[in-house]
């Protein structure tokens, strides 16, 4: 587990005693050890020690000390301190041998809501969501992911919400996947994929409609891997295989999330199932450095394999349609956060072109409701999907929202 980097401020990582350690030691004694070594000949008093009878700060010494204070509570015998996903399974089987805790009730007064309702625009502070899912049956229920909020559902087709998940470690949602034959039966991809306002603790799974959730096999750290999940996909044909897109690679379980296997290493972002063959897959990576790149499995998953380099792409949206199931349509965000451009498959990823150059002129994804103005935020805010009925109606979400109805050439 990366310690240092949980608790540490970045000024730590420069003191002399940390030399050594750049591979973030698991075990805190190693850096307590280190740390007392160093200073044990200043006689130290209040972060202050006198050098040739000058008085001189001990840099990095109170934050340490700090740090220490923290760590030593919450420490492990092994050194480490527990995960998130660790302390939840803790918590689990604690309320398991504990019935009374399990079925308590709280106690949180009785709450209206009362505005406002509406809103025009993106203003601060109304918040937004990451994701939706929808009950393969039932059109009046339907679930909502939050970047920092948890997963909600509704029932009756919006009017009122519950919160499913205020108990878990991580309560950024990204994706969400629900067992087409037995919807409670639901998945989430934990974490904010967008903002990075919360990362990923890994995989939970409910088998009854989210009053209970478990860890699945594939878990994060959340304050110390750093690492988030783009999409969460559950074929079509097979429910108990789901693959995962994470910043730490693609994953795949063919066991309900009992065990996951690293299918391809990278930095991934989106995914989408061809429309008529699931056993091809498309997927996105979300680069640090360079452009983004299009991959694509053709064995359900389980090997892929690099298509094209999107260039001047830095963020990447793939669209499908099942009115067209070779047709690949990717919005791109450039360096600048407007819009890059359109790229386009016809043959099932085989070659893409770029049809769509982004301009200050036709910027989808800027501020303004014309597109004429440069930059935006096509780093943090991307949606894009086709009509399934229709592949040349193309809906596009940045800061405002478009639909094209000529496959992507002209939005309104």
């Amino acid at each position: 587990m990366a310690l240092a980097v949980i608790l540490f401020p970045i000024s730590i990582f420069a003191q002399p005693w940390m030399q050594g350690f750049e591979d973030n030691p698991s075990d805190f004694r190693e850096v307590q050890k280190a740390f007392n070594e160093y200073w044990k000949d200043k006689n130290i008093e209040n972060g202050y020690y006198f050098e040739d009878g000058v008085k001189k700060k001990a840099y990095g010494w109170k934050q340490f000390k700090r740090a220490e204070w923290f760590i030593e509570n919450r420490m492990k015998k092994d050194g480490r301190i527990s995960t998130k996903s660790e302390l939840y399974r803790e918590w689990l089987a604690y309320q398991e041998s504990n019935p009374a805790y399990k079925n308590r009730s709280g106690n949180a007064g009785n709450w209206q809501f009362v505005g406002p309702s509406t809103g025009f625009s993106g203003y601060g502070g109304i918040g937004r969501l990451n994701c939706i899912a929808f009950h393969p049956t039932d059109p009046n229920t339907y679930w909502v992911g939050a970047p920092a909020g948890g997963i909600w559902e509704t029932t009756n087709n919006g009017t009122t919400w519950t919160s499913l998940t205020d108990d878990l470690p991580s309560l950024g949602v990204s994706d969400i996947s629900v067992n087409p034959n037995d919807p409670d039966e639901i998945y989430i991809a934990t974490g904010d994929r967008d903002g990075y306002d919360t990362y990923s603790a890994g995989v939970f799974k409910t088998t009854n409609g989210g009053a209970t959730w478990t860890v699945t096999g594939l878990s994060f750290n959340e304050f110390g891997d750093y690492e988030v999940i783009g999409r969460l996909l559950m074929d079509p044909r097979d429910p108990t295989i789901l693959i995962a897109t994470t910043t730490d690679g693609i994953y795949r379980t063919e066991d309900s999330g009992g065990s996951w296997t690293k299918a391809r290493t990278g930095r991934f972002l989106d995914a989408e199932f061809h429309p008529s063959n699931p056993d091809t897959v498309y997927s996105t990576t979300r680069p640090f450095n360079g452009w983004v790149e299009l991959y694509r499995s053709i064995d359900g998953g389980t090997t892929w394999t690099m298509q094209a380099s999107l260039n001047g792409c830095k963020r990447a949206n793939i669209a499908v349609s099942a009115n067209d199931p070779q047709l690949i349509q990717i919005l791109s965000s450039g360096s600048d956060k407007g819009l890059d451009g359109l790229f386009k498959s016809t043959n099932g990823g085989n070659t893409i072109t770029k049809y769509l150059q982004g301009t200050c002129s036709n910027n989808y994804l800027d501020w303004s409701d014309d597109g004429s103005s440069c930059g935006g935020q096509g780093y943090y805010d991307l949606s894009f999907t086709l009509n399934p009925l229709d592949a040349d109606e193309v809906f596009l979400g940045g800061i405002n929202a478009w639909r094209s109805s000529d496959g992507g050439v002209h939005g309104v």
